[in-house]
């Protein structure tokens, strides 16, 4: 296993570090969801030689390359910034690697709009009453200008969401992010996946200055001012700045998006007992890609970050051996932490690696509300998906670490492995959340049913062997069947989804006798449709 990716990533996007500074002139209350963590604070340790080995759990539905837009070219190493599908540098690089295209969704511009975009954000509290947002304003970190002449969506940034009639004092903060990327000669760029997350904030008030960047023209890449604003703000404009709070107790959040119609298969959510609906806005023609109205409606979970550090003298060979082909001079002081994502098949490993520092327990449960794509699927589910060439299934789940892939199907049931600590950050033990929206057409695909009523069973599996929970189909609505597994506990559970249809009662046809007559002969003929012989008379 190596990590020279989770290194280059931060490398890559230098505009997210230099926009920041450490201090404020506006005293700021730290960020208690601050993730992940910053293991060296503020000290300079240049000259300090390393310490610790660490390691921190991240999710990952937008952060690094995800959650600002630009127009990159995919080459090895650095890739350049480019100002458009026209400039000047980026063309001949584009030529032979192709384009790397991050695009952040502005806000609709009514509920009909036929471009890729946020239509609405609303909250339903726990009694039933749903309150609709009001869109506030745009952070722009930074911008792609939309070309319809080659296809490519308007590039945007985070927006701000807030109650209406209210002060604006706390809000939320929405980021729809997706990759739009393709070969140099492609006729169109559309949107291929999609991360969405809702993150609720209070404003503070302050000396803070909205970030500007622009390409350096020697380097091509980002260049960013200050803006004066601490690290436990997770979002900045002139004059004031957003700390992570709450979500409303028991509330259910709803965002509607404008999607491609061409974007299908299966999602993954940090979310818990999920509706989602999908409407065709304009129909797809020819080449012509309609637009559906995708809206994911959920309770947010709090989520168990883990992170470990090892002292390098108690470091074990197993964790000597995930550094030994990492090259980073510049690390190598005080305690060198590297980001595993939470869907990564390397977090599992990690958290078995690092079991001695983590001691089973959370460093922190942060509040979520967060749906993604997920890329890759098995050979069944690929091809009811080309069947139905429509979203297919939503996996959501409160776990530390998760197959970032759809569930496997052996034929039997549908498999999912997650993995986790057994306490929480305040000790208690963590209690996990298992949620599967499954379209009835993918059901059906996959187990070759007919539209006779589906029964099923949800297991949890441990480690060992033991089965911890299981419940049975919540619902078959809207053409989704919704299965659930909640209150069980970790460290690496298998969710078992066995789906089974009573088979129909065959109908006995009724025999019946006839007499047949030929002249003085006749003869009695007993069938379920009985006929005469050739030359017999029915009598």
């Amino acid at each position: 296993m190596k990590l020279r990716k989770a290194l280059l990533l931060l490398a890559l996007f230098p505009i997210l570090l230099t926009g920041f500074s450490s201090a404020s002139a506006t005293e700021v209350p730290s960020n208690k969801y601050l993730w992940p963590p910053v293991w060296n604070g503020k000290t300079d340790v240049s000259a300090q030689p390393i310490t610790h080995y660490a390691f921190e759990i991240v999710d990952t539905f937008n952060s690094g390359s995800t959650d600002w837009s630009f127009i990159r070219v995919a080459t090895p190493g650095p890739q350049p910034l480019c100002s458009s599908l026209n400039d000047s540098y980026c063309v001949p690089l584009a030529e032979k690697y192709g384009w790397w295209i991050i695009r952040v969704l502005p806000a609709c511009k009514s509920a009909t709009d036929l471009s890729d975009c946020i239509e609405g954000l609303s909250i339903a509290s726990a009694d039933g009453q749903k309150r609709e947002l009001r869109f506030l304003k745009t952070l722009e970190k930074s911008g792609i200008t939309a070309d319809p002449v080659r296809g490519l969506g308007e590039g945007s940034g985070s927006s701000l969401w807030v109650e209406k009639g209210s002060d604006d004092s706390t809000g939320y903060m929405v980021t729809v992010s997706g990759d739009a990327g393709g070969s140099f000669s492609s006729s169109s760029f559309p949107l291929q996946n999609f991360a969405a997350t809702v993150v609720p904030y209070k404003k503070y008030l302050g000396d803070f200055k909205a970030l500007h960047w622009s390409i350096n023209d020697t380097t091509h890449q980002g260049q960013g001012s200050s803006t004066n604003a601490p690290l436990d703000c997770i979002w900045t404009d002139t004059g004031e700045c957003g700390v992570t709070s709450e979500f409303p107790e028991d509330s259910r959040i709803s965002l509607r998006v404008h999607l491609p119609a061409s974007m299908t298969g299966w999602l993954i959510g940090r979310l818990k007992t999920p509706n989602i609906n999908v409407e065709e806005i304009s129909p797809s023609m020819g080449e012509k890609i309609g637009v559906n109205r995708v809206t994911v409606d959920a309770l947010p979970v709090n989520l168990p970050m883990v992170a470990a550090a090892a002292p390098v003298n108690e470091a074990t060979p197993l964790v000597l051996g995930l550094w030994k082909d990492n090259i980073c001079p510049e690390c190598e002081h005080g305690i060198w932490g590297v980001n595993v994502a939470s869907s990564n098949p390397n977090a599992f490993d990690m958290l078995k690696i690092f079991d001695k520092w983590i001691g089973n327990k959370a460093l922190l449960s942060v509040p979520t509300w967060s749906v993604s794509s997920l890329i890759g699927s098995t050979q069944e589910l690929v091809g009811c998906n080309k069947v139905s060439r429509k979203l297919q299934g939503l996996v959501t789940t409160n776990a530390t670490a998760y197959e970032g892939k759809p569930p496997t199907f052996d034929g039997t049931s549908l498999n999912y492995k997650l993995a986790g600590v057994h306490y929480a950050a305040d000790g208690t033990v963590f209690q996990g959340s298992y949620d599967l929206l499954l379209s009835s057409d993918a059901a059906r695909c996959l187990y070759k049913f007919t539209n006779a009523p589906i029964q099923a069973v949800v297991s949890v599996t441990s480690s060992d062997g033991e089965t911890r929970a299981s419940t049975s189909v919540l619902s078959e609505k809207d053409g989704w069947l919704h299965l659930a597994a909640y209150g069980f506990t970790f460290s690496t559970p298998t969710i078992k989804i066995q789906l089974t249809q009573s088979k129909a009662t065959p109908v006995i046809a009724k025999r019946t006798t006839i007499t047949c007559v030929k002249g003085k002969v006749s003869k009695s003929i007993t069938a379920i449709k009985p006929t005469c012989p050739s030359g017999y008379k029915k009598k």
